[in-house]
């Protein structure tokens, strides 16, 4: 699990409380407010990405997830629909869809 100050190594805003305050509130309706959903979006999907990089995971889930930015003893609300997001768009592949595609690759050897 990361410690508050691992994540704000390569998070600055994860030690601001009003700002993490609105990010860990759940998602408004999209379109209420379009910018500020993107936003928040952006956000999780940029922090998950560095998250992975600096934890050096390859797999992980949505329960990880909420473990790993446990902040305060709370976890962000938004994280299953940043999640559903992130796999819309490609930036997360579920692992299904991973095994397929190199399944598909042929022989590995050459």
């Amino acid at each position: 699990m990361s410690t508050m100050s691992d994540i704000a190594s390569y998070c600055p805003e994860w030690t601001d409380n009003e700002r993490m305050s609105v990010m860990f509130a759940p998602m408004r309706h999209k379109e209420l407010n379009p910018e500020s959903w993107n936003s928040k979006i952006l956000f999780w999907g940029s922090l998950i990405s560095k998250w992975v990089l600096h934890n050096k995971k390859s797999c992980l889930t949505l329960e990880v997830l909420k473990k790993a930015f446990l902040r305060d003893g709370k976890s962000p609300h938004c994280l299953q629909e940043v999640v559903s997001e992130c796999v819309k768009s490609g930036l997360v592949v579920d692992q299904a869809r991973f095994v397929a595609s190199i399944a598909h690759k042929g022989n590995w050897g050459g």
